[in-house]
């Protein structure tokens, strides 16, 4: 199943950056930002994501969608 989902571009307040290792102790930095035009997900209790990840199926109940962008 496809779900048709919006694109918009926003602008992203900063927030905070984090620097870490990999396994191959190289470093990386993983930048945190807030962006308001996309609202918090809706609440979910421990024991539904238990479930949800036990199951592995993503499709129904699970609409949380984790924004990226990934550079070099």
């Amino acid at each position: 199943m496809i779900y048709m989902i919006p694109i918009f571009k926003v602008t992203p307040t900063p927030g905070m950056c984090i620097k870490t290792k990999n396994v191959k102790d190289e470093k990386v930095f993983i930048n945190l930002c807030k962006i308001q035009e996309i609202p918090p997900a809706p609440p979910l209790s421990e024991d539904k994501l238990k479930d949800i990840i036990a199951s592995e199926d993503y499709s129904s109940d699970f609409r949380y969608y984790i924004f990226s962008q990934i550079a070099n």
